[in-house]
C-alpha cells in the first residue's frame, strides 16, 4: 500500500477527565491522492459518537470524504475551520461529522484529494502542528461520550505521528529499483573481466 503511522491521542483538552491514553488514529496510503484514517477511541471514550477529526498536513487543497463505515450520511471536509474544545485555533482541515447521526468508533473513512493526486500520508508527518492548552499537536477529535454523564470531550496527540511502517514500494518504484539493481550488477561484472 504506502506510508502508515497513527498518532496516540494522550490529552483531554477539557480538563474533566482522566484516562489516558484516548485512543489513536492510524492513517495509511490507499490509492494516489486517498489516505484512509481510523479513530479508534478506549477508555472513558470507548464507544463515544465521534463529532469532529480536525488535523495539520502538509497539503493545501479541496479534500472530498469517502465513508467506508459510516453509512451514506452527508459528512463535510473543511479547510481552516475550529474544533469544539480547543479554542478558536484554525486547522488546516477539520472533517464535520456532526449531522444529527451518531457517528459511533471505530470510525474507518478515507480522504481524498478533489483537484490532484497530490494528498498522502506522509502529509501529515510534515503538517505545521497548532498548540494547544500548551502543547503542540496535529490531530484533535472532538467526541460526545454516550453511557456517562459527562459532556463532550476532545482529545489531542501531544507527540509526533508514530514511525513510518509498512513502507511498501508502489510497482513502478519497484520496477526502476529492480533496473538500477540490475544495471549494477552488471557494470561489477564489466569491471571484473
Amino acid at each position: 500500500m504506502g506510508v502508515m503511522g497513527s498518532f496516540t491521542l494522550d490529552v483531554e483538552t477539557d480538563g474533566d477527565v482522566s484516562g489516558s491514553p484516548y485512543g489513536t488514529i492510524t492513517f495509511e496510503d490507499v490509492g494516489a491522492g486517498e489516505v484512509a484514517f481510523t479513530i479508534d477511541l478506549e477508555g472513558i471514550l470507548d464507544g463515544a459518537d465521534i463529532h469532529q477529526f480536525g488535523f495539520q498536513a502538509d497539503y493545501s487543497g479541496p479534500l472530498a470524504i469517502d465513508p467506508t463505515s459510516i453509512g451514506a450520511a452527508d459528512f463535510t471536509v473543511i479547510e481552516g475551520a475550529s474544533v469544539a474544545g480547543v479554542g478558536s485555533l484554525a486547522w488546516d482541515y477539520v472533517v464535520d461529522f456532526d449531522n444529527g447521526t451518531p457517528v459511533l468508533e471505530p470510525l474507518q473513512f478515507t480522504l481524498s484529494s478533489v483537484d490532484d493526486a497530490g494528498f498522502d500520508a506522509a502529509d501529515l508527518f510534515n503538517g505545521s502542528p497548532l498548540t494547544v492548552k500548551g502543547f503542540e499537536t496535529s490531530v484533535a477529535v472532538h467526541a460526545q461520550r454516550t453511557d456517562t454523564q459527562a459532556g463532550s470531550e476532545t482529545v489531542i496527540a501531544t507527540g509526533g505521528p508514530g514511525p513510518i511502517s509498512n513502507v511498501i514500494p508502489e510497482p513502478a518504484t519497484a520496477a526502476a529499483f529492480g533496473l538500477l539493481m540490475i544495471g549494477a550488477v552488471l557494470t561489477r561484472r564489466r569491471k571484473r573481466k
